[in-house]
């Protein structure tokens, strides 16, 4: 005998999509639209589950790009030859992937979601559809950008900003692209580590609600950041916050990166964004009318042999040349706030860190200076002191 449920089994028919795997599942009435939110460049798992009846399946349709329906396991093998291991990468019944991009916004500033159809079949070939509406978020402002700071080794301790030799030991410039991409470099101790990772995962910070003021102070991005030196590798545990609490008046970004292993020498660091460069941001930035040169000695004043001159720009730039232990070094920076949640955290205010890599007989050095501006009320800087000194 063949049974067919009949038309009014139809509302028994239940479904259920996690947001994630440790978020409860919501339930979905008869083509019902839930709006949903997520964010461009966060990796999804999102389970999808049928009850009611049994031996349904389920389709879903009008992902929006980067994301993808699996009704079978997808496994991938770890490992070759005989010892080669089977493991199950994404559970069947699962939305999975990264969104490649935020939901098109018309010039009314309206945000079109995609509308997501859930089908449910059941065995007796019944069907019932359901949908959500997907909106893809892009990811905020203070996650976005070019992300400059300094390296230590190993313990993720950094310098407190004195001027003293040894205060870091390398710097890292870090970019993290809309879709979520992360690329960048760090050097260190005369090595140069290439960073790359695809995407993030996103954390709702929970404890002490009460201190945090708006949505942005409780989201966190993650990523695992795989850094290369030839046949080298190192794995950071990669953080980006907000940091719009009065710690960081300016609302900076911060990134900052943890050595997932124990082993010691691997670098950690903490990298602000230029906010000078950021739209939501330069308008409150400190106006530099002109270059701003400094002279500055590293040992006794008038010994050219550790004199640098330091450059600061309209744009938060800064640029130094001159001589650390008779050496002949040169680069560029940026004038960051520091004060933020991460790796490392410096004391309220503006730094620049300065790196000067190891060349021939010189073996490197690296230094946080703390820079105080004195601002009018149109915020004209009109002085600046440098490594409490000058």
């Amino acid at each position: 005998a063949k049974f067919v449920t009949a038309d009014e089994d139809k509302a028994s028919i239940a479904l259920a999509v996690a947001m994630s795997a440790e978020a409860e599942a919501f339930g979905l009435s008869t083509n019902e639209i839930v709006s949903v939110t997520n964010f461009c460049g966060v990796a999804m798992s999102w389970p999808v589950t049928s009850g009611g009846l049994s031996e349904t399946k389920v389709k879903v349709s009008g992902l929006p790009a980067g994301l993808k329906f699996t009704d079978k396991p997808v496994t991938s093998k770890v490992g070759s030859g005989k010892s080669a291991v089977t493991v199950t990468n994404v559970p069947a019944n699962t939305i999975y992937g990264v969104p490649t991009a935020a939901s098109k916004v018309d010039k009314n500033g309206n945000v079109t979601p995609s509308k997501v159809v859930f089908t449910v079949t059941t065995a007796g070939k019944s069907t019932q559809t359901f949908a959500i509406n997907l909106y893809i978020d892009p990811l905020p402002a203070w996650a976005v950008g070019t992300f400059d700071g300094a390296v230590s080794e190993g313990n993720g301790e950094q310098g407190t900003g004195n001027g003293e030799r040894g205060t870091g030991n390398g710097t890292v410039s870090l970019t993290i692209a809309a879709n979520g991409k992360v690329s960048g470099k760090i050097f260190e101790s005369g090595k140069t580590w290439a960073l790359t990772a695809a995407s993030f995962s996103r954390v709702e910070v929970l404890d002490a609600p009460e201190q945090l003021e708006s949505l942005d102070e409780r989201l966190v991005f993650r990523a695992t950041v795989i850094g290369t030196a030839g046949k080298e590798a190192i794995t950071n545990e990669v953080t980006v916050t907000a940091d719009t609490r009065d710690a960081c008046p300016y609302r900076c970004g911060v990134v900052s990166g943890w050595p997932t292993s124990a082993s010691a020498g691997e670098p950690a660091w903490t990298a602000y964004q230029n906010l000078w460069k950021r739209a939501d941001t330069k308008a409150d930035m400190p106006v530099i009318k002109k270059d701003i040169k400094i002279d500055h000695w590293l040992g006794e004043p008038g010994d050219a042999n550790n004199k640098l001159t330091i450059t600061f720009k309209k744009d938060g730039a800064v640029a130094f040349a001159g001589k650390v232990g008779g050496a002949s070094v040169s680069g560029s920076s940026q004038l960051v706030w520091g004060g933020g949640r991460g790796a490392t955290t410096l004391p309220d205010g503006w730094y620049v860190t300065i790196y000067a890599p190891p060349k021939g007989a010189f073996a490197g050095w690296c230094a946080t200076f703390p820079v105080k501006l004195t601002l009018d009320e149109q915020k004209v800087v009109l002085n600046l002191t440098f490594a409490a000194e000058d």
